[in-house]
């Protein structure tokens, strides 16, 4: 039996699934004798045994509100009434702001409660800022010929702007690298009728998403959203040592703003 039951998303493209594949992996670094199970179908609580026997002593839920919205206080506080640790790692935070009863309850009842901001309200709170992806890997000569290359990465969400990036980049003589999970033919005709020296790399990996985006003059993550929580892709940014533009008006800087 494993020492860790990591409840969580497994699709390939999802900031959930990405961020678990990294704390795996973070763990077994620090100890590789510490066990750890991640599964999607343990998002649904009634799927996950009541047997002690055979649920390992510790339910680590990588929280997020959509993914984790079946597993309400009632159910934390029932595994925990039955002799396990209850570990949550809390996604959607809007730290400047007093939590809502959610956030409280879970807060109140998880043996450890992190998050990726500071947060008031929440005095049981472990601090611990998403981390920057660092590999050491070997940067290729730029197929980029002489011509400076901005990059971005993540999903193609309207409040990303790549669109204006885009023009704004060809307006300076730039082209735009994107590394994205996927996306249209259509979509990257639009942007390419906006950047003629656009370049979509679609479903790379971790690793080879940082070596692209090394390859680029800087990174510019330009978001106009107030969403919760922190960004990780611009995590990719920094972590590809290169200059990194960002709108301070997005809430999800907040964390790196305050630094």
């Amino acid at each position: 039996m494993s020492d860790v039951l990591l409840v969580t998303s497994r699709d390939p493209f999802c900031g959930i699934s990405c961020h678990s594949d990294m704390l795996m992996e973070a763990v077994k670094q620090a100890d590789p004798t510490l066990s750890i199970e991640a599964s999607a179908e343990a998002l649904n609580p009634l799927a996950v045994s009541v047997s002690l026997a055979r649920t390992p002593p510790v339910i680590l839920l990588n929280y997020h509100r959509a993914l984790h919205s079946r597993w309400v206080p009632e159910h934390v506080e029932m595994f925990k009434g039955i002799g396990h640790k209850i570990v949550i790692i809390f996604h959607d935070t809007f730290g400047e702001r007093p939590p809502d009863d959610l956030t409280l309850r879970l807060h109140d009842l998880a043996d450890a409660f992190i998050v990726h901001e500071p947060c008031e309200g929440l005095p049981k709170a472990i601090y611990w800022r998403q981390g920057v992806p660092d590999r050491e890997v070997e940067v290729r000569a730029t197929g980029h010929s002489h011509r400076p290359y901005i990059g971005s990465i993540g999903h193609d969400f309207p409040w990303k702007n790549y669109p204006l990036l885009c023009r704004t980049a060809a307006e300076m003589g730039w082209g735009v690298l994107l590394c994205v999970p996927a996306m249209s033919d259509e979509r990257d005709a639009e942007l390419r009728a906006e950047n003629r020296w656009l370049s979509v790399q679609r479903g790379l990996s971790a690793e080879k998403a940082l070596l692209v985006l090394r390859e680029c003059d800087a990174t510019a993550f330009t978001y106009v959203c107030a969403n919760s929580g922190t960004s990780a892709a611009i995590r990719f940014g920094i972590g590809a040592w290169k200059p990194v533009i960002a709108f301070s008006t997005c809430r999800q800087h907040r964390d790196l703003l305050a630094d």
